[in-house]
């Protein structure tokens, strides 16, 4: 890595240390220079080359977390024309970026340390619209299934449960017509006022629901939510 590029990338990550202290991130060691002996044990424990210098592991959205390429300057990275430039290992960079945006990470270059800045703040601060799509997307991943399972007729507990907290959420963030709610996984008024109690009881009662349910919110962006009121 040279110099003014490796200055940047730590005046990035105390940034976000001293900004975002609740934020975890990592940065990938290949760009250092290292002993011969050392490289090849560094190689020995990654998939690829060509990973990203930084990722911030901070789901945002329908967003898995943020990684970025980092460059010491604008120029490092593009013509004048505003093109990548054509060197072989800033294509191979951009292609590993263009992967990653595929499964579902935001993966982009930062050149220098001002832009580098604007896309962690962006990244971190964003609210995306809260769409009954988001919704089940965020909940699967935090129960860890697939978003198809809650879209079949199983009533198991670990299929049931997300299933009822998303119709919750959607008819309290999104639509209180039971409508949308209800429609989303073809089930009537009954069924979405019944699941909104489940959904409070276990909030009022069960520790751990309490906490995945916080953990869901701030992915979310948002801090509190009551599904039920008597």
């Amino acid at each position: 890595m040279k110099k003014e590029e490796q200055h940047v990338h730590q005046a990035v990550c105390r940034y976000v240390q001293y900004q975002y202290p609740g934020v975890i991130f990592f940065s990938e060691p290949s760009g250092l220079r290292v002993t011969p002996g050392l490289a090849r044990l560094l190689k020995s424990l990654r998939s690829e080359t060509k990973l990203p210098d930084l990722f911030i592991a901070e789901p945002k959205g329908d967003k898995s977390g943020l990684f970025i390429e980092i460059k010491a300057s604008y120029e490092d990275l593009y013509l004048k024309n505003g093109d990548i430039r054509k060197m072989e290992h800033l294509q191979m960079q951009k292609k590993m970026l263009e992967r990653l945006q595929s499964k579902g990470y935001t993966a982009v270059f930062g050149a220098g340390f001002d832009a580098c800045k604007i896309i962690i703040d962006e990244y971190l601060t964003k609210k995306n619209p809260i769409t009954p799509e988001l919704l089940e997307k965020i909940v699967c991943r935090h129960y860890r299934i697939e978003k198809e399972l809650l879209h079949c007729k199983s009533q198991k507990r670990e299929i049931t449960e997300p299933r009822q907290l998303v119709m919750s959420l959607i008819y309290t963030l999104i639509d209180t017509s039971n409508q949308t709610s209800g429609l989303f996984y073809r089930k009537d008024h009954a069924t979405v006022t019944h699941a909104r109690k489940q959904m409070q009881d276990l909030c009022d009662s069960n520790k751990l629901f309490q906490e995945k349910i916080t953990r869901i919110l701030h992915d979310l962006g948002l801090k509190d939510i009551t599904f039920y009121k008597n």
